[in-house]
C-alpha cells in the first residue's frame, strides 16, 4: 500500500470527525415550502406589521392579500408552476410582494439587479427562460430589449392586479420545487445559476429561528435580493410574525444615514457582510448615530476580523451578540460561531464554528480522507442544505456535488467548497482561505477568471490579470493589472466604463495598474505574488502630483490618504481612481464630520471626488451652517 494512502486517523478520531462532530440532526423538522409558514402566520397575526420602509407598511394580512393577487396576475400572464419569474425591482414593498407572489404561483424567482449590465441580465433571462419579469415602469429601460420575456409593470398595472382575487391560488408546490436561482461568478467567464429548493431553505430557516436570541426581533432587510442572506432576513422574520424594515433609496450605501434610520426604526437584528459591519463601526466611532436597539448581528460572506473599532462598537451595545456564519451559496449557511465574553477579549480572526442543524462538514485531504486536528484540508458539505446544483450545467454540477462516501443514504451528496480550513480541538473550524482563484470582495463571490476574461476583451488590451490584495489587514481591494498594446495608453475611466457594461459593479477592479508585461514563474504561469502593490503615484499615471495649497486641503488630503491607505494624495487626485468605493466613501464622510464639524451627504464625494473640489464643498457647507439640518437621503451611484 502506498504511504500516502495510509489513514491519518485511528478509529476513535475518525468517529469523532465523521460522526460525533456532525451529529446535528437531533432537532425534528417538518419540511415545508417557503411561503407555507408565512401563510400560517397570517392567520395568527393578521394585523401585525410584516414589512415597512419607514414611511409605508403592510400588515401580514395586507401583504398576503397583495401577494395572492399578484400570483393570480402572474398566472393570467402565462406563469405556470416550475417556470422562472424575473424580479427587477429596487428595495421596496413591491419587491417583498413579488417574492411571495412568485412562490405562491409555484414558480421560482430570479433576482435581476437593476444595477447589473444589460448584457448580464439578458444572459440570466435567457438561461432561466423566464417568461415574465416583474418590474417598475422606471426600471423597464435597464432590462434588455432583446429578451422574449414579458414585463409586468407592478406600478402601472396596479389597478389591474388589485382586481384579482385576494384568496391564495390553488397551486400545489412541492418542497423539492425550486424556490430561487441565484447567479454567482463563473471561472470560465459564464455566470452559474444555483438552483435552491424549498426543502433546503426550510431546514435553514427552522435552524435560524431556533438559533436567534429573539426570533421576533425587528430586522433590517439589508442584503440585495440576489444575495442569499435576503432569505434569512425576510422569511426567518415572517415565519414567526416579526417586523422587517426596508432601507429604500440610497440608504444602504450611505452608512451614517442608514445608522440613523436603524435607530429611528428601532432595528434589533442585522445580517450583513463584515466589510459593511466594519463601515458601521467606523462611522459610529466618528460620531454617527448608534443604533441603540440593536441586539443581534449576524455577519457572513467573508472572513470576520475583530479590531478595536469593532470591539468598541459592541461595547456600546451591551447585551448585543455577534455571530459569525459561514456557507457557500450552494448550501447557504452551514456553520456558525457566536462570540463569547467581553468584546475586547474576542479573537482577531474568529472561528467559523461548527455545523448547523441537519448539516455535516468534512475536512478532507486530496484523496478524500479526513485530516487530523490542526491539519488543513478542503471543506466538504453534506446534509439537507444543499442546492440541486447549477441550472442547465450537469457537468459543472457533477464536479462540485459529489457522492458522499460517509453516508449510507442512497443519493447522498457532498458539496466541495474549494475552501481550506482545519479542525480545532473544540470541534470548530478555522477558515484558511481559498484553494483556487475565487475570492470574496465586500461580501460578494468573484471568480478572478471571469474578471480577467472581460478585461482581456477591452480595446487595446494585450493581456490582463486581476487579484484581490489585502496589503492592510481588513482592507481587501480588487486590482486590475493590464498590458496594453504599443499604441494604447491607460484610460482608467474608459476601462471602468467598458467593464461596467459587462460585469456587476462589485466585479470591476477599484484600480488599474499598467505594466509592460505580467510577471511569470519559471514554468510560464502568472506570478501573482510578484504583481506590484498599488500606490498613489502608480495609480495617478501620467498626471502630476499637486500638493495641498491651504490648511483645509492639507487636512482633507491626509484624510483621503488615511482611508485609502496611501502615503500621500494630491488635491487633483480622484478618490475613486485611487481605489475608493462606496464603503470607503462612507469612511471619508464620517471623518469629515468629526474633523471639520460639517455634515455632508454621501453623494457629495461622488459629485466632488477630488480634495480640491470636496474642500470647496466643505467650506460652502460651513458657511451655510448645514450641520443644523441633515441633508435629505437620495440615491447615490454604486461603486
Amino acid at each position: 500500500q502506498s504511504l500516502w494512502r495510509l489513514p491519518l486517523l485511528d478509529e476513535q478520531e475518525r468517529h469523532q470527525f465523521l460522526v460525533s462532530w456532525n451529529d446535528t440532526s437531533r432537532e425534528s423538522h417538518a419540511v415545508t415550502t417557503m411561503h407555507g409558514p408565512f401563510e400560517a402566520q397570517v392567520l395568527r397575526t393578521p394585523d401585525a406589521i410584516a414589512i415597512s420602509d419607514g414611511a409605508r407598511s403592510l400588515t401580514y394580512a395586507a401583504l398576503d392579500a397583495r401577494a395572492n393577487q399578484l400570483a393570480r396576475h402572474l398566472a393570467s400572464r402565462g406563469v405556470t408552476p416550475g417556470l422562472a419569474v424575473g424580479i427587477c425591482l429596487d428595495k421596496s414593498l413591491d419587491m417583498a410582494v413579488a417574492v411571495l407572489a412568485t412562490l405562491k404561483a409555484g414558480a421560482f424567482y430570479v433576482a435581476l439587479d437593476p444595477n447589473y449590465p444589460a448584457e448580464r441580465l439578458a444572459f440570466m433571462l435567457a438561461d432561466t427562460r423566464a417568461p415574465v419579469v416583474l418590474t417598475h415602469s422606471q426600471l423597464a429601460s435597464v432590462l434588455p430589449a432583446s429578451t422574449d420575456a414579458r414585463f409586468v409593470l407592478v406600478d402601472s398595472e396596479a389597478d389591474s392586479i388589485s382586481r384579482q382575487s385576494s384568496q391564495a391560488p390553488s397551486v400545489l408546490v412541492s418542497t423539492e420545487d425550486i424556490a430561487y436561482v441565484i447567479y454567482t461568478s463563473g471561472s470560465t467567464g459564464i455566470p452559474k445559476g444555483i438552483v435552491m429548493p424549498h426543502r433546503a431553505l426550510s431546514f435553514l430557516l427552522s435552524w435560524q429561528i431556533r438559533q436567534s436570541p429573539n426570533p421576533r426581533a425587528v430586522t433590517l432587510q439589508f442584503a440585495s435580493l440576489n444575495f442569499d442572506v435576503s432569505i434569512q432576513e425576510l422569511f426567518a422574520s415572517w415565519w414567526v410574525g416579526a417586523h422587517v424594515v426596508l432601507p429604500t433609496g440610497g440608504l444602504r450605501q450611505d452608512i451614517p444615514a442608514l445608522l440613523d434610520f436603524m435607530h429611528r426604526q428601532q432595528v434589533e437584528r442585522l445580517f450583513l457582510p463584515f466589510v459593511a459591519l466594519q463601515a458601521m463601526a467606523d462611522s459610529v466611532s466618528h460620531g454617527a448615530t448608534l443604533p441603540s436597539a440593536l441586539r443581534e448581528v449576524v455577519t457572513a460572506g467573508e472572513q470576520l476580523q475583530v479590531n478595536a473599532t469593532l470591539a468598541s462598537f459592541f461595547e456600546k451595545l451591551p447585551g448585543s451578540v455577534l455571530e459569525n456564519q459561514y456557507g457557500p451559496s450552494e448550501a447557504h449557511v452551514v456553520s456558525a460561531f457566536r462570540l463569547q465574553g467581553a468584546p475586547s477579549s474576542w479573537p482577531r480572526l474568529p472561528s467559523i464554528g461548527s455545523p448547523v442543524g441537519h448539516t455535516q462538514l468534512f475536512v478532507l485531504d486530496p484523496l478524500g480522507q479526513p485530516v487530523p486536528i490542526g491539519v488543513a484540508g478542503e471543506v466538504f458539505v453534506g446534509g439537507t442544505h444543499l442546492a440541486h446544483g447549477y441550472l442547465a450545467r450537469p457537468e459543472t454540477t457533477a464536479q462540485a456535488f459529489v457522492p458522499n462516501p460517509f453516508s449510507g443514504v442512497p443519493g447522498s451528496r457532498l458539496y466541495r467548497t474549494g475552501d481550506s480550513a482545519r479542525w480545532k480541538a473544540d470541534g470548530t473550524l478555522e477558515f484558511l482561505g481559498r484553494l483556487d482563484f475565487q475570492v470574496k470582495v465586500r461580501g460578494f463571490r468573484v471568480e478572478l477568471g471571469e474578471v480577467e476574461s472581460v478585461l482581456r476583451s477591452a480595446p487595446g488590451m494585450r493581456d490582463a490579470a486581476a487579484v484581490v490584495r489585502e496589503d492592510v489587514p481588513g482592507d481587501k481591494r480588487l486590482i486590475g493589472y493590464v498590458v496594453l498594446s504599443s499604441d494604447s495608453a491607460l484610460d482608467s475611466e474608459a476601462l471602468r466604463t467598458f467593464l461596467l457594461k459587462r460585469l456587476p459593479e462589485y466585479m470591476v477592479p477599484s484600480a488599474f495598474i499598467s505594466l509592460a508585461a505580467l510577471p511569470l514563474t519559471p514554468s510560464g504561469k502568472l506570478a501573482r505574488k510578484l504583481l506590484p502593490a498599488p500606490d498613489a503615484d502608480t495609480l495617478r499615471g501620467d498626471s502630476s502630483f499637486v500638493a495641498p495649497r491651504n490648511p483645509e486641503e492639507e487636512k482633507l488630503a491626509s484624510l483621503f490618504a488615511t482611508v485609502l491607505r496611501l502615503e500621500r494624495v494630491g488635491v487633483t487626485d480622484n478618490f475613486f481612481a485611487l481605489g475608493g468605493h462606496s464603503l470607503l466613501a462612507t469612511q471619508v464622510i464620517s471623518r469629515i464630520r468629526s474633523s471639520f464639524g460639517v455634515e455632508l451627504p454621501l453623494r457629495a464625494l461622488f459629485e466632488a471626488p477630488t480634495v480640491a473640489s470636496l474642500a470647496a464643498r466643505i467650506l460652502s457647507a460651513s458657511r451655510e451652517g448645514s450641520t443644523a439640518q441633515p441633508p435629505p437621503i437620495l440615491p447615490v451611484p454604486r461603486t
